[in-house]
């Protein structure tokens, strides 16, 4: 079984116009939470990992819909 749960926080980074689009660019940072647990050849596995979350949306104005999204997380697990 996998569970995931991820804490972001966004607020409004600027503007650009690419392309002739207007795009809002919306930053986020956070922290994500992962564990997994399953089976193995009759042994039971678990691992968890916790990790700070960063990255951005460029949200297109015009449509109101994302067209690029980057997310990096970095952490460790168990």
């Amino acid at each position: 079984m996998r569970t995931e749960a991820s804490v972001l926080e966004y607020t409004v980074g600027g503007d650009t116009v690419i392309d002739g689009r207007a795009l809002l660019r919306i930053d986020m940072v956070g922290t994500a939470t992962i564990s997994n647990a399953m089976a193995i050849a009759g042994m039971d596995i678990q691992q968890a990992s916790e990790m700070a979350v960063t990255g951005y949306v460029l949200w297109n104005l015009q449509s109101g819909l994302p067209i690029e999204h980057y997310r990096e997380a970095i952490g460790s697990g168990e």
